[in-house]
């Protein structure tokens, strides 16, 4: 572009803490949501016998709380390993044929949602949680749910878009420029444990 500047923008997907070792300087996105179910824990824990009607237990260290949260257990989410996105990035920045376009830099095989939430949630040593599809959400007409619930669900709405849906990303042009897309290391429960501690 003559006389312009050359412009390329990357969209990238949920962006969570470097691979190694969880190193981050942000906590939104998934540390977000994750979040509220840490601080429904401190508060049940803090004032366990309150809720004994509502089937709350604690047992060998592990808090049991029998809730139903909104969501689509096959949806997936988009983690991605900042170092990850970096590095494709730095790539796709080398490549001249890169100049002018719009790439999405995602995980190319992103983790359910189901298993993400029952994974962290182990991390944080809670059980007893329910993935419920719209149909079975407490939202619905005369299906209120527990104070408990009603209170986790709050806290997470912000998120519920990216939990009951399958986002499609077009990234064809990124392996046209790199040749390949780069394979994400995996996501599994030993980096949901370093992202989460």
């Amino acid at each position: 572009m003559q006389g312009g500047l050359a412009t390329t923008i990357y969209r990238i997907s949920i962006a969570v803490g470097r691979y190694s070792d969880g190193f981050t300087t942000s906590f939104t996105g998934y540390y977000g949501y994750m979040r509220g179910f840490k601080i429904l824990r401190d508060k049940v824990l803090a004032h366990i016998n309150q809720y004994d009607s509502e089937g709350v237990e604690k047992l060998n260290g592990v808090l049991r709380i029998p809730i139903r949260v909104w969501g689509s257990p096959q949806a997936t989410v988009n983690i991605a390993c900042i170092d990850y996105l970096c590095d494709v990035i730095l790539e796709l920045a080398k490549r001249s044929r890169s100049i002018g376009q719009t790439f999405h830099v995602v995980n190319p095989t992103p983790p359910r949602y189901g298993w993400l939430l029952e994974t962290g949630l182990k991390v944080l040593k809670i059980d007893g949680a329910k993935v419920v599809a719209p149909r079975e959400s407490i939202h619905a007409k005369g299906n209120g749910g527990n104070g408990l619930e009603r209170k986790i669900n709050r806290a997470i709405s912000y998120y519920q878009n990216y939990v009951s849906g399958e986002p499609i990303f077009d990234n064809q042009n990124v392996r046209e420029v790199l040749g390949e897309i780069p394979p994400h290391p995996p996501v599994d429960e030993k980096l949901v444990g370093t992202l989460l501690t």
